[in-house]
């Protein structure tokens, strides 16, 4: 019988703190339950139609108890990455200009995905935190979007135009060189940049000497710069005595 006073009177304690005027509301919901709901009874018997108040438990604040300036995402171990990235507020992380992110991980600095050209991520992807995340579907891949593995059509597509332009040779006739000029940037370089795609290799049927060229695609290919080497590679003159032979002369 002693044990069962006790505990009706510890109930009777958390329901009612301070005077028989004032209710409590233990972990309330009205509190986001994360501190107790107060209402003030005097004058008055009906409970449900009374206004109350949040007391909120430590750390807690806002009308409604809800929020807290230490529940937001943790980087490198700090609360919102720390004063240099963010700070905590209401739950959320507010971060300092040069980051973003649920936790201000990440850094707005593009520079790490700036490729050779000054564009960003070869105009085939975004950066994001400091690396670059290629189109889906352009497919472009590597650190900086700049391989594609099945764009080798490019190289027969861009031929007949190089020919024209940078050697004055091949199928097309002047209207059709002309052309040229609205579709791609096309001019000769001792060397093809590195950071060209894979150097295109053909013959050039009017002298049997190989060409090649260098293509860079940009912002979704409406702008392709073409870097052609301009000296080509050209077979060894023949010899008298090897025209002879290939019947090309007759010996005197």
């Amino acid at each position: 019988m002693l044990v069962l006073r006790g505990f009706f009177f510890f109930v009777l304690c958390v329901s009612y703190r301070g005077s028989a005027q004032e209710h409590v509301d233990l972990k309330s919901s009205k509190c986001s339950r994360n501190g107790d709901y107060i209402i003030n009874t005097q004058g008055t018997a009906d409970i449900e139609n009374t206004n109350g108040r949040c007391s909120c438990y430590q750390f807690y604040y806002g009308d409604n108890c809800e929020c807290n300036d230490r529940s937001c995402s943790y980087f490198n171990n700090a609360l919102c990455g720390g004063p240099a990235h963010g700070t905590c507020v209401c739950g959320t992380c507010s971060c300092n200009p040069r980051y973003t992110g649920e936790n201000c991980g990440c850094t707005t600095n593009t520079d790490t995905c700036i490729s050779s050209d000054r564009s960003i991520c070869n105009n085939h992807g975004y950066c994001e935190c400091g690396r670059c995340s290629c189109y889906e579907g352009s497919r472009y891949q590597g650190p900086l979007c700049e391989d594609c593995k099945d764009c080798s059509n490019w190289c027969r597509k861009l031929k007949a135009c190089v020919q024209c332009k940078i050697f004055g040779t091949g199928e097309l006739s002047e209207e059709g060189c002309n052309n040229c000029n609205d579709r791609y940037d096309i001019y000769p370089v001792d060397t093809i940049p590195e950071h060209f795609t894979s150097p295109c290799e053909f013959k050039d049927l009017d002298d049997n000497c190989i060409f090649y060229f260098g293509y860079l695609l940009n912002d979704q290919h409406k702008e392709i710069s073409v870097a052609v080497q301009s000296t080509k590679e050209c077979p060894a003159p023949l010899t008298r005595r090897m025209k002879i032979i290939l019947g090309l002369i007759t010996e005197k």
